[in-house]
């Protein structure tokens, strides 16, 4: 993957994160090639969320809150193939141990939330033009 193209905007580790949801979009060049863009968001504590962005989350301690944790603006890869880019990037950006994991080869965020036992939520649009990607 390439660095230039992939943005972390948040670190946090395994425990924190109670909730993932993965969105990926893609475009279908004129050459019939397809490339697409994943964005990866977690439901944290409020007093994580303000931890990572100072503060700005006005909310009452307690709640939880949906932050967009890493995403990748541009890769060629057709089908499904989001799930495994927002996968390994998610795996890059976030801090925890992911040995174990190796060991039942996770690919995809769906697989991982079902093994931590936390919600998991996937949402894909095709769009029509490279900048709507």
């Amino acid at each position: 993957m390439d660095k230039d193209t992939r943005i972390t905007i948040a670190r946090l580790t395994l425990e924190d994160i109670k909730g993932i949801t993965l969105t990926g979009n893609r475009w279908t060049d004129s050459l019939g090639v397809t490339y697409h863009s994943t964005y990866v968001s977690c439901l944290v504590d409020v007093e994580k969320a303000n931890e990572l962005n100072a503060n700005h989350y006005n909310r009452p301690e307690g709640e939880q809150i949906w932050i967009d944790v890493v995403r990748n603006e541009l890769m060629c890869g057709y089908g499904n193939q989001y799930e495994y880019t927002g996968y390994t990037i998610f795996r890059e950006a976030v801090q925890g141990n992911f040995i174990d994991f190796d060991n039942v080869r996770v690919r995809t965020l769906y697989t991982l939330c079902n093994m931590l036992s936390i919600p998991y939520f996937d949402n894909c649009n095709d769009v029509k033009r490279k900048k709507d990607l």
